[in-house]
């Protein structure tokens, strides 16, 4: 099995780019996802993988990902080794917060699930950096890592798109962000989706957001709802051009070498994949 797969378009770029899989090892950090205590090694051993210098030589800032729409631009962080970039870390030039649909809110709040609402609000699910030896990373399991890289500018960001912060905004507000305060042109951009759940085995309507979703679509409607899809159009309706959009084929609940908290047994105690994006 693969230890990891990559986008052949970023990998033309120059741009170091890839998503780990089973044979990599589990790479979640939180307690009860990492019960075997390994995950900083494989951390460590998966950037020797790459062909790059230990985790302890660079700056991996590992996205606080929590459903919302906040992005961040980075500047020079000092730790070296891993880093939790939430929206208190000092690495932070630029903090780009955007609420929830307001509809999404009040669904959210007069749901089951209203006590995530706190925590989506203060999460960091976008960020964009352009420093060598800095990486972006991104913990997940059925959600889309997305990589984008303007190979002009050399900026480069990671996103993190469940079907919540796809429908609220997350890619547009990104893409947004790297023209207004980057320079980039969209018409340059280089984006990969990877490897998440496909619509043929994933169903809107069992999720703990559907609260939410359901204020914007019918059942029907959600049925036929593929995030890959919805995705790679944002991304063309922000400017990107279709050969410039790189699709993963991989499913992460249809194929075994994925952690993923839809096929899992235990969601709870489920692995995580890495997705790094860096120079």
């Amino acid at each position: 099995m693969k230890r990891f797969v990559r986008s052949e378009l970023l990998q033309k770029t120059g741009i170091n780019q890839a998503t780990s899989t089973k044979a990599a090892g589990n790479m979640a950090l939180m307690a009860s996802r990492n019960q075997d205590g390994l995950a900083q090694n494989n951390l460590d051993q998966f950037f020797k993988d790459l062909g790059l210098v230990g985790l302890n030589s660079v700056t991996l800032l590992l996205l606080d990902a929590t459903h919302s729409s906040n992005v961040a631009i980075t500047t020079f962080a000092k730790e070296k080794g891993r880093v939790i970039l939430d929206q208190k870390n000092p690495a932070i030039l630029i903090l780009n917060k955007n609420e929830l649909n307001q509809k999404y809110q009040q669904a959210l709040a007069e749901s089951d699930s209203g006590h995530l609402l706190p925590q989506i609000e203060k999460g960091l699910d976008a960020a964009i950096e352009h420093r060598p030896n800095v990486f972006l990373g991104l913990l997940h399991a059925d959600c889309a890592p997305i990589c984008i890289y303007d190979p002009l500018t050399h900026f480069y960001s990671l996103i993190h798109a469940g079907t919540l912060g796809a429908l609220n905004g997350i890619v547009t507000y990104t893409i947004n962000l790297m023209k207004k305060e980057c320079g980039v042109l969209p018409k340059n951009l280089i984006a990969y989706i990877g490897p998440c759940i496909a619509d043929a085995n994933y169903n809107i309507t069992y999720s703990v957001y559907w609260p939410i979703i359901k204020q914007i679509m019918t059942k029907e409607e959600a049925e036929k709802l593929d995030l890959k899809t919805m995705i790679k159009k944002q991304l063309l309706k922000a400017g990107l051009k279709e050969k410039n959009i790189e699709v993963s084929d991989f499913c992460t609940a249809g194929n075994e070498m994925f952690f993923s908290n839809h096929s899992a047994q235990d969601p709870s105690s489920e692995g995580r994949n890495l997705t790094i994006i860096g120079m």
